[in-house]
């Protein structure tokens, strides 16, 4: 079923169903296939889904790009052993939330992703094992974000990303110009950033 709504997503499909609103709550994926699909509106949630890949990859979006106007919330999502692929991605504009996520095993790439425009957060993500990888990425306009936030319609503050073990690498990267937001005085053991990068410098 995931493979016929992503191949409607992607520009040479007769019928296209980029703009729709997709919903995936509290679904247990363990194989979805994405690859060159454009998101260019509405919104697609995986709030509170489960991601289990049993060592394989089982979520791929390769190559997508997430477009102005687009909206994907992975928020409270699981990612639980195998990996999520967003290699090659290209964050045009989108809004992709993985706040309040849990990457407890699984690895998560990004890639060769390029990160524009537009804004990916992760408040209140908890990395707990597994590996979240940007080698290659390039980091020119897009808002990352990993630290605290305040929501001032609700008027509350969603507290920063917790690092009680596994990776998120950072030290490969090709270009970081517009580097995510930690708001962090010290790195935690597990984030790695390019060498000569302080984490003072991504308050």
């Amino acid at each position: 079923m995931l493979r016929l709504i992503a191949a409607h997503l992607r520009d040479d499909s007769p019928e296209s169903w980029q703009g729709y609103d997709l919903d995936f709550s509290g679904a247990v994926l363990d194989e979805a296939y994405f690859r060159g699909a454009r998101f260019t509106g509405g919104d697609i949630i995986f709030v509170n889904a489960l991601f289990v890949g049993h060592d394989r990859d089982q979520v791929v979006f390769d190559e997508v790009e997430f477009a102005s106007g687009s909206c994907v919330y992975l928020r409270l999502a699981e990612f639980r052993s195998g990996s999520v692929r967003f290699d090659r991605a290209v964050f045009s504009g989108g809004w992709v939330t993985f706040d309040s996520a849990r990457f407890t095993g699984a690895r998560v790439n990004f890639r060769d992703a390029a990160f524009s425009a537009g804004e990916v957060r992760f408040e209140d993500a908890e990395f707990s094992d597994g590996l979240v990888d940007f080698a290659g990425s390039t980091f020119t306009g897009t808002v990352m974000d990993f630290g605290e936030h305040r929501l001032q319609s609700l008027h509350v503050t969603v507290p920063p990303a917790r690092f009680t073990g596994g990776t998120v690498d950072f030290s490969r990267t090709a270009t970081f110009t517009h580097p995510p937001r930690f708001g962090l005085r010290t790195a935690p053991e597990g984030l790695l950033l390019p060498p000569g990068t302080d984490i003072s410098d991504l308050s």
